[in-house]
């Protein structure tokens, strides 16, 4: 693959700070610690251990029982210390982050389900440790882990570890707000698709383009997602502020360029999934406006699991056969996966539901689809300080729903999708001194859908079955990153990293049938740097102040059709006390229009005329009003402020307590056209947006004089023309002149031994949106859409507990979504709030690797809140409900 890289002033500052990082890189030094761990069990070592590193620890209780450790006392690095602890054993350590160890079984499969991994214990820092006493000089010098080839002793730093938020390898930036929710996690959830887990996730809103049944909103009229995906879309800002990674990497996105699908990554292939809620856009491009889902595959699963599920929806529809298949084989300098999967989905009729039936038909909810995907990843050591790694996804899916228009002129479609979807990363990172990793990596990805469609009437000229449309998505990358310790002495350190990045993107819609086609195209190169420092620590910790980290990341990106922008961040982390952290940090972002939103400008070449508007001076009334398309866009940029609190109290060592806040401030923001009812009585809201005419002369002439020409279309029943219509609106995207949202998040997790097999684990996950503000002008009144349909709502939570022994597993959850205003009325009518339950149970035998789990989600089996009949005469929301009702699940898991 090829790079191009321009030269300016500022790549030339970016060309001085790399010199820089290397003449600085010869000081750097691994810091350590004092540690003072007596001769005693296993269990109790590591516990001390965690305790005196000051890190998290991750181990199965049952894997170290009968276990002795022996006595170390003396200043060691973090990774020699527990190398001299585990010396002798069958156990390895996996370094997860900077502050997470994981210590596995090497002899045994690290599957989440198998025998000797049911019960994971994770251990925090003990908030009362003392401090050790001074080293005592006799005490024998850690191993050089450069003598030893043992699995334990392995070059530190050297495997890839992805982690997220940072470019620095290793380090988990404290500055960040991220939501990790691992393979445990992720079971005890009983979803059966990764789109799924993340739906369910408070901080995650549906909406038109990032569901299968977002189109019954009217987003669209349905035809832009044509791949019936599934994207993430935090905070509700749309897919395309939201960048969803794959070990760390971008995949070509579905819907028309505007969001990744989540369902076409296997489940089984995930080890765990970071949600990062802040603006991203200085350490991974302008579309982390939102903030980023990093997917991350198991890296070092042994042997095979087989898994079989069925699940069957109460109400009718909906059927889900699923098959999985894993293998994993992991050695001294290496290890491999695969993973294959298949979803075979029923529709689900709008006829099968009565808040839907009376809909036209035939009409679908959700689609029904075939879906085969698999997932390959391996990493290999070809020298002691040089290693290799890949990954690649591959995927078929064939869709196919009903969809009838409910406007004056019904036609009923039966839209068929054929998809394959190819990503594959390729590269190598080699640690030539110290800490210091060089890093480069190849990316291409592509996604390629065909549709085709049956159509009642036949549309002129056009076959039905034919090829109707082929949509064709291309990412291609390379990235080169450098990062280590610049220096570090008395506990303090400061590290850092410095990149290049060059990306090609490109889009077509081709109608196959007219030969017209809707290519664009972008290259992006950026350069980036980023410093973390760990100042105080625990090794030169005082009274007051136990932490202090900060961060500061700036990333240049140079878009060749939207110009050049930098965007910074900073971040301060800092903990008075052990029990107590404290972060903030300020950054900027930046989105270009994506494809969709560019193609609907350039397409959007016709005006119609709509009725159901209020008329001005007369709120009974209805007047018709000329709705056209919108022929300009610009990109939007934002102000991102975060801060948060974790607390965990001296007496619950094993549970966290965390508090974020979040406010965003975009300028020239993209939103859909706020066609509502009520539009032409509020001008002092959407001013500028109005145009009045006069006369029907006057509108006649507004309709020539727009560029491209538009085709003027008649939607309502009896009018005739321009007659009588005296108020034009844009339709389709547009720019907003400022928006502000802000918002909390409140998280707890709490892991309760109960005895020596039972634990109980409590999470709670909570999210509240003050406010979405948006101005249309800066004169404009502000207008609220938070908690209004189709909009995010104000409050969303999930709380769940669960009961676990080395045998049986049993997890509950509660989901909640307020009460909100129904917008498709005027005045805005009441939609109620909406709870489910969802309940999982698993039992799993240790003699046999066999897992039998049955799950039940929306328990009681709640319909969705009823809603004014919308598009299609739809009556529920379909961006803040789910229509399926109770689903029922059996799934068996065979490890082998």
């Amino acid at each position: 693959m090829m790079m191009k890289f321009g030269v300016t002033s500022g790549r030339a500052a970016f060309a001085f700070a790399f010199a820089l990082l290397l003449s600085l890189s010869a000081t750097a030094t691994e810091s350590k610690a004092r540690f003072d761990i007596p001769a005693e069990e296993l269990g109790k070592a590591l516990r001390d251990f965690a305790i005196q590193a000051d890190c998290n620890l991750s181990y199965d209780p049952a894997s170290v029982k009968h276990l002795q450790a022996p006595a170390i006392k003396g200043d060691y690095t973090v990774p020699d210390a527990l190398s001299l602890i585990l010396r002798g054993t069958h156990l390895r350590a996996v370094n997860i982050n900077e502050n997470t160890i994981e210590v596995l079984d090497s002899a045994t499969t690290t599957d989440a389900n198998a025998p000797g991994n049911t019960a994971t214990l994770r251990i925090a820092y003990a908030p009362d440790a003392q401090a050790p006493p001074p080293a005592d000089q006799n005490t024998p010098a850690a191993p050089d882990p450069s003598n030893s080839n043992t699995e334990d002793n392995k070059t530190p730093g050297l495997e890839e570890i992805v982690v997220t938020g940072t470019n620095i390898s290793g380090v988990e930036n404290k500055t960040v707000p991220i939501l990790t929710f691992d393979r445990d996690a992720i079971d005890r959830s009983g979803f059966a698709t990764l789109a799924d887990f993340i739906t369910s996730l408070p901080q995650n809103v549906k909406s038109g383009n990032n569901s299968p049944d977002g189109f019954l909103s009217g987003a669209q009229f349905g035809l832009d997602n044509v791949e019936n995906s599934t994207s993430a879309n935090l905070r509700g800002l749309g897919s395309s502020s939201t960048l969803t990674l794959l070990n760390g990497h971008r995949l070509a996105p579905a819907a028309f360029g505007s969001g990744v699908d989540l369902s076409m990554i296997p489940l089984d292939a995930v080890e765990r999934v970071d949600v990062l809620t802040d603006g991203s856009s200085a350490v991974y491009g302008s579309d982390a406006v939102g903030g980023v889902i990093n997917v991350i595959l198991r890296k070092d699963f042994n042997g095979q699991a087989t898994t079989a599920r069925l699940d069957t929806l109460t109400q009718g529809g909906g059927e889900l056969k699923q098959f999985g298949q894993t293998v994993g084989r992991t050695w001294d300098t290496g290890g491999a996966l695969a993973v294959f999967q298949f979803d075979d989905a029923n529709a689900i009729r709008a006829d099968q539901r009565s808040f839907t039936e009376n809909s036209p038909q035939p009409t679908d909810i959700y689609p029904s689809s075939k879906r085969y995907s698999g997932v390959l990843s391996a990493h290999q050591s070809i020298a002691p300080s040089l290693e290799v790694f890949g990954d690649a996804l591959l995927e078929h899916d064939v869709g196919q729903r009903n969809d009838t228009s409910g406007y004056g002129h019904p036609q009923s479609l039966l839209i068929t999708n054929r998809s394959n979807s190819t990503s594959t990363d390729l590269g190598a990172r080699w640690q030539p001194f110290g800490d210091w990793h060089l890093e480069g990596n190849g990316l291409y990805s592509q996604l390629d859908t065909q549709l085709t469609e049956f159509l009642s009437p036949k549309l002129s000229g056009y076959s039905n079955g034919a090829p109707y449309l082929r949509n064709l998505e291309t990412i291609k990358e390379g990235d080169l990153k450098l990062d280590g310790t610049l220096w570090s002495a008395g506990g303090a350190s400061l590290k850092a990293a410095l990149g290049a990045s060059y990306r090609q993107e490109a889009f077509s819609a081709l109608t196959e049938y007219t030969g017209a086609d809707s290519p664009t195209s972008r290259h992006v190169h950026a350069f980036f740097t980023e410093l973390y420092a760990p100042l105080i620590t625990a090794a030169n910790a005082m009274p007051g102040l136990q932490k202090l980290e900060l961060s500061a990341a700036v990333r240049d990106d140079d878009y060749s059709d939207f110009g050049t922008k930098v965007n910074p961040r900073v971040g301060i982390f800092f903990s008075p006390i052990q029990q107590v952290g404290l972060r903030a940090a300020y950054s900027t972002s930046f989105r270009a229009p994506n494809p969709i939103e560019l193609l609907d400008v350039r397409q959007n070449t016709f005006a119609y005329v709509e009725s159901g508007f209020a008329q001005p001076g007369d709120p009974t009334g209805t007047v018709p009003v000329l709705l056209y398309g919108n022929q300009s866009l610009k990109p939007e940029s934002s102000k991102n402020l975060t801060a948060g609190l974790d607390f965990t109290p001296n007496t619950l060592p094993t549970t966290r307590f965390s508090l974020n806040y979040y406010r965003i401030l975009y300028d020239d923001r993209i939103i859909t056209s706020p066609i509502y009812a009520n539009v032409f009585i509020n001008p002092q809201i959407y001013g500028p947006l109005i145009t009045q005419f006069p006369t029907e002369a006057a509108a006649q002439a507004f309709v020539a004089g727009l560029e491209p020409p538009q085709t003027l279309f008649d939607l309502t029943a009896g009018q005739t023309g321009l007659a009588g219509v005296r108020y034009a609106f844009p339709y389709g995207e547009i720019n907003a002149t400022k928006e502000r949202t802000e918002g909390l998040d409140l998280g707890t997790h709490s892991l309760v031994n109960l005895d020596q097999i039972n634990k109980l684990i409590l999470d709670l996950n909570a999210t509240y949106i003050k406010e979405i503000e948006n101005t249309f002008c800066t004169t404009c009144v502000s207008t609220d859409v938070a908690n209004t349909y189709a909009n995010p709502l104000k409050l969303r939570l999930r709380a769940a507990a669960g009961w676990s022994n080395t045998a049986f597993k049993v997890n509950g959850a509660v989901n909640f979504a307020n009460a909100y205003s129904d917008t498709n009325l005027n005045p805005p009518g009441h939609i109620a709030s909406f709870t489910t339950a969802d309940l999982n149970a698993s039992w799993h035998s240790s003699r046999t690797g066999t897992t039998l789990s049955v799950n039940v989600i929306n328990l009681f089996n709640q319909n969705p809140p009823l809603t004014a009949p919308g598009y299609n005469r739809v009556q529920y929301d379909p961006t803040n409900a789910d229509a399926r009702g109770r689903i029922l699940s059996l799934q068996v898991r065979q490890s082998w």
